[in-house]
């Protein structure tokens, strides 16, 4: 549940699939497909990650958090 990946990377491969597969060699996942809106996805998605840790007990790293250490 600790792992950002989850949540990094599914949202935007899905909602980039057409801009993958045009050009999967230019494509940047974290430059060209994490955009304002995504991005604000992702929080949401994070937040209710942190929600279900926060039932079962654990004490989760935000992934904004993880990514500025």
């Amino acid at each position: 549940m600790d792992n950002p990946n989850c949540v990094l990377h599914p949202l935007p491969v899905l909602l980039n699939v057409g801009s993958i597969e045009r050009d999967p060699l230019q494509f940047r996942h974290y430059i060209d497909g994490i955009t304002p809106l995504i991005a604000s996805m992702i929080d949401r998605m994070d937040a209710e990650r942190l929600a279900i840790g926060k039932a079962y007990g654990l004490n989760l790293v935000p992934i904004l958090e993880q990514l500025k250490s």
